[in-house]
């Protein structure tokens, strides 16, 4: 079981929070837009509200079996949905990050501010190690994001199975982010 933070992480700008049956318009909303897809294996294309309820009603069983935390990343001031970040716990692997912003919320550091967050939380709070995230080829918004956050990009393969749809297979630039407090 992981243990949701209370209160949410927050840097003042952006706040990290479980996500709400609430958010699922939103969700559809930015869901709407092909980047997400493109750039995300885990989000179908089309998208609509069903599956936003599906997957937001999925989150309680994820987070009490300890294996994804997610969180919607929320304006601190006024709340306003910006997008979803969580950490992933697969089996015999690094805990993982993925994120993605819906349109409205990227160019303002959004991302990541995120990603910091649920980094030092899960350094912090959690006692993780390192962290891990793939970034699909091309998708240099996140690339930049990552590096912005800390991570160093470790390599490169063409066959990058996901951890919540091994199915899938892709060819990405891997990165890492190790605990400077854990370092041996």
């Amino acid at each position: 079981m992981i243990q949701q933070p209370e209160p949410p992480l927050t840097d003042g700008a952006v706040q990290l929070r479980p996500f709400e049956m609430g958010d699922a318009g939103d969700v559809t909303a930015a869901c709407q837009d092909r980047e997400i897809s493109r750039w995300t294996d885990a989000i179908p294309w089309p998208y609509n509200e069903d599956h936003a309820r599906g997957w937001i009603s999925a989150h309680p069983g994820l987070w009490e079996r300890g294996e994804v935390a997610p969180f919607a990343i929320v304006g601190a001031d006024d709340g306003n949905f910006l997008g979803s970040i969580s950490l992933i716990f697969p089996e015999d692997q690094q805990p993982a990050a993925g994120y993605w912003v819906a349109r409205w919320g990227r160019n303002r550091g959004v991302s990541t501010a995120a990603l910091v967050m649920i980094t030092h939380w899960a350094f912090d709070t959690l006692g993780i190690e390192s962290i891990t995230l793939a970034t699909m080829l091309g998708n240099v918004a996140s690339e930049r994001v990552a590096q912005n956050a800390g991570f160093a990009m470790i390599g490169e393969t063409s066959d990058y199975r996901p951890p919540r749809n091994p199915e899938n297979e892709y060819r990405v630039k891997k990165w890492e982010r190790k605990n400077p407090y854990r370092m041996a």
